[in-house]
C-alpha cells in the first residue's frame, strides 16, 4: 500500500489510508464529487487499493443479490399466529 500524500483533494493525490477510509462511502455514493473523484483516481492508480475496492464491490454485490434468498414462506405468519393464539399468547 503506497501512502501517497495529501488528504485534501485539492492538494493532490489521495493517500491509500484516506482511499481505504472512504471506500464504503464511495461505493454507497455518499461522497461529494471531489472526494469521489479522488477515490476513483486513487483506485485506478493503486493496485493494492484496486484489489481492496474490487473485493468490497464483490461483497456488496453478493449481499444485494442474496438479501432475499432466505425469505420466509408466506404460510409462516399464519402458522405462527395460530400457534401463539393456541398458547394464549396472542388475542
Amino acid at each position: 500500500m503506497t501512502d501517497v500524500h495529501a488528504v485534501d483533494p485539492s492538494a493532490g493525490p489521495m493517500s491509500c489510508r484516506e482511499a481505504t477510509a472512504r471506500l464504503w462511502e464511495y461505493l454507497d455514493g455518499e461522497l461529494n464529487v471531489e472526494h469521489s473523484a479522488g477515490v476513483r483516481r486513487h483506485v485506478a492508480a493503486c493496485p493494492s487499493c484496486a484489489a481492496r475496492h474490487d473485493g468490497a464491490l464483490a461483497l456488496l454485490r453478493t449481499v444485494l443479490r442474496t438479501r432475499h434468498a432466505d425469505a420466509v414462506p408466506p404460510t409462516l405468519r399464519p402458522r405462527v399466529t395460530a400457534m401463539l393464539r393456541a398458547q394464549g399468547l396472542l388475542a
